[in-house]
């Protein structure tokens, strides 16, 4: 590869860079704003752990803790496990169950009231160049909350879309007309990992 195409390449990998850094500054933006207009803080603690099968199937589990009330109360615990199968280069198929337990308020009774939701998933995607990987997902989520005490059963269906992009660490070879080789190294890994506000609610019967 000659030096002015390497040039070209460096370039064209900034401004990518650059697009990526502004859309995932103006998501936390848009955050921090809602979280203003609601005068409340929460936070969500997540681990996970995915173990590959072997190159088509993958399993994987996690566990989440969402607090409210400037983090003074627990909102939702929940335990999931998940698997995929990556039908090709390009196409990955998946699927997960989650337990929760969620906090509902009825006329100012609180219930721990346990949630079930089924998830299926389509991702298209795969490497534009290579150090930038994008995908998109679709999902349909069904939702089903138990009924106690105030709280009534409820179920919820609904596709949700998320777009990812992804740039990995990147090593571009420089030759020079003289053979000599160097090393152009990008050392910079980001990635944003954005779910879009274009979800649809097939069929809703109570709150999220």
């Amino acid at each position: 590869m000659d030096k002015e195409k390497a040039e070209r390449i460096q370039r064209i990998y900034n401004w990518v860079r650059f697009i990526i850094l502004v859309l995932f500054l103006a998501f936390v933006f848009i955050g921090l704003s809602k979280a203003q207009t609601t005068n409340d803080f929460g936070m969500w603690i997540s681990a996970g752990t995915e173990k590959k099968v072997n190159d088509s199937w993958g399993l994987g589990a996690n566990t989440e803790l969402r607090t409210k009330d400037n983090t003074g109360s627990v909102e939702r615990w929940q335990l999931g496990v998940s698997g995929t199968y990556k039908v090709s280069k390009v196409l990955k198929l998946g699927g997960g169950y989650e337990f929760h337990l969620k906090n509902r308020t009825v006329d100012d009774v609180t219930e721990t009231v346990p949630r079930h939701r089924l998830m299926f998933d389509i991702t298209p995607g795969g490497k534009v160049f290579d150090w930038l990987k994008m995908s998109l997902r679709e999902r349909y989520q069904y939702t089903y909350m138990m009924q106690k005490g105030n709280v009534d059963a409820s179920h919820e269906h609904h596709l949700r879309n998320r777009f990812k992009a992804e740039i990995a660490n990147s090593k571009i070879n420089v030759s020079s007309t003289n053979s000599e080789q160097s090393n152009l190294c990008v050392k910079c890994p980001l990635y944003i990992d954005a779910r879009f506000l274009w979800e649809q609610a097939i069929c809703c019967n109570g709150a999220q």
